[in-house]
């Protein structure tokens, strides 16, 4: 299985890239070879918001794949 690179961005624009991936029915979320399991019906950037509030990581914006940052948007404007 390909894991998608969803971002999550804290409040001073710091991203951290998080491995999402389907596999046997379940979304697994995380690096490594101990990722948290969420039901795949669970909506990834819910499983995402979920697994950055057990790491304890500041939340300002969850981001799919290919999806810019606020302040990318904002560079993209001007």
């Amino acid at each position: 299985m390909t894991a998608e690179m969803w971002r999550v961005v804290d409040g001073r624009g710091g991203v951290r890239e998080v491995p999402v991936r389907v596999e046997g029915g379940l979304l697994l979320v995380g690096p490594g070879p101990q990722p948290r399991y969420f039901a795949s019906e669970e909506p990834p950037r819910l499983a995402l918001m979920h697994y950055a509030l057990t790491m304890r990581w500041p939340l300002a914006e969850i981001l799919a794949p290919g999806e810019p940052t606020r302040s990318e948007k904002l560079v993209a404007r001007q």
